[in-house]
């Protein structure tokens, strides 16, 4: 894991979704289902908002509150993760394949390797590390594709997409990630004595792309190497994950058999 971890469109203006940026694009997928669709910075980098996405978004809830365990992560989230249970796992991969084919290139019948985790944010201010206080990249490869289903409502903050003003740059992948590391661990060091806090807006460094809201089973797909952040607000702090800003999330590539993560394994 990294720092955490061509058909026409209908144009469809969806001020609801996006805060701020491009205008949004609509068409179906699958049995009369509608998808909408950005192209972040060219077209090989779009972002997939798909609402009332699962047929029974509560079992995820309830799976999450009452059979995983949750604990600190090894990776750099900030804050909760817990492995999904099977079931709603495979649910949610088997939705996702359709917009994997139609979106991002993967072939019909791929097999894919996944990584998944239940997240619930419950660190802000002082508690974050520099890393968690700016947007970040999960993969430095295109390869790896997010989708994140929000399992919580608007109040808790949504996903904003940035861009690092000195370099440029919104996607890292392994051609650029040692320079733009290496200029983002410079700022990091000039800017330790300022306040932490989980990015919302702007910034002196980063620069705002476009953003989507929370929404109660609203999924999310992008590509691993964007530079993002959870638009967290002060809502999100319940470690309850019934209360809390609580996500589903899979990292998914090509490759070999499907990764079994069962809810026993250590947490990563």
């Amino acid at each position: 894991m990294g720092e955490l971890f061509d058909q026409p469109f209908n144009t469809t203006d969806r001020s609801d979704v996006a805060v701020d940026g491009p205008h949004w694009q609509s068409t179906e997928f699958g049995s009369q289902r509608s998808a909408f669709k950005s192209n972040l910075d060219d077209k090989k980098s779009p972002l997939i908002v798909v609402d009332d996405f699962m047929p029974a978004p509560e079992s995820f809830v309830t799976s999450a509150s009452s059979c995983v365990h949750f604990a600190p992560p090894s990776t750099g989230y900030p804050g909760l993760n817990a492995r999904m249970e099977w079931a709603t796992r495979t649910a949610m991969i088997d939705a996702v394949k359709p917009l994997l084919s139609e979106f991002f290139g993967f072939p019909g019948r791929s097999r894919l390797e996944v990584f998944d985790y239940y997240g619930l944010i419950t660190k802000s201010g002082s508690d974050l590390t520099p890393l968690q206080a700016i947007p970040h990249y999960d993969f430095a490869s295109d390869d790896v594709v997010v989708a994140l289903l929000y399992l919580c409502d608007s109040r808790h903050g949504g996903t904003g997409f940035f861009y690092h003003k000195a370099t440029g740059l919104s996607s890292i992948t392994s051609a650029t990630q040692t320079m733009y590391e290496a200029c983002r661990d410079a700022e990091l060091l000039a800017d330790q004595d300022k306040p932490r806090h989980i990015v919302t807006a702007p910034t002196d460094r980063y620069g705002v792309l476009t953003s989507v809201d929370a929404r109660f089973n609203r999924l999310v797909m992008y590509r691993a190497s964007r530079l993002h952040s959870a638009l967290a607000t002060g809502e999100h702090k319940a470690v309850d994950p019934i209360r809390g800003r609580l996500t589903a999330n899979l990292f998914i590539r090509q490759g070999g058999d499907v990764v079994v993560r069962r809810r026993e394994a250590s947490s990563n």
